[in-house]
């Protein structure tokens, strides 16, 4: 299989081979026509002026990647994760703005790049402070919702409460109307809903 580069506007170039797309343009014009991701990896922009559209400063990147993340949103799944490559000051300026479209924070990771990234990158103006030598990686994940019978986009175990709550039964019958006997399994579900009507008063 031969492996070019097919020109199919004069805007919009992709590369494709044995089942593997990569598609050189604005991403902004390209989500609609994607297919739901199960992974989102995002890698810039940063705000440290490193290339070519990046901003100069943090301080514009939740305005930049606000429309991302909304088309994120629209097409993700479920089981969608999001890794999100960024600075740390550059992370905390957008983590707000991914917690208002419902992504779930989940673990942060640290990229030591060592001390050979020192060398390459040491001028007259950066061996004034300590060098940087880290970068970080965010995951979220979907805050999984579900319709209620009210059609709200409710979290899983408000609809469960919610569901419950509809059928009239009482708690004491937990057990017998989802057929538990494992007594563990039992416990975990009464502890969820009971604990959710706790919670709720």
């Amino acid at each position: 299989m031969t492996s070019e580069i097919k020109l199919i506007s004069t805007n919009f170039q992709f590369y494709e081979r044995e089942g593997v797309r990569v598609e050189y343009a604005d991403s902004l014009s390209r989500y609609d026509s994607w297919q739901s991701p199960t992974v989102i990896v995002s890698d810039g922009a940063y705000g440290l002026n490193l290339f070519p559209g990046d901003l100069l400063t943090h301080e514009g990147l939740s305005g930049w990647y606000a429309p991302h993340i909304a088309a994120w949103t629209k097409k993700s799944l479920p089981e969608t994760t999001l890794w999100f490559w960024a600075t740390e000051i550059g992370w905390a300026t957008v983590h707000p703005i991914l917690e208002l479209y419902g992504w779930e924070y989940k673990t942060l990771h640290v990229w030591d790049k060592g001390i050979g990234h020192i060398a390459g990158n040491v001028n007259s103006k950066t061996i004034r402070g300590y060098p940087v030598v880290t970068e970080i990686c965010a995951q979220y994940i979907r805050r999984a919702t579900v319709k209620n019978s009210n059609g709200e986009s409710v979290e899983m175990k408000r609809w469960l409460r919610d569901e419950w709550q509809r059928s009239g039964l009482p708690l004491s019958k937990t057990n017998e109307a989802c057929e538990l006997k494992m007594p563990r399994h039992a416990s975990i579900l009464r502890n969820v809903i009971c604990g959710i009507f706790r919670r709720r008063k």
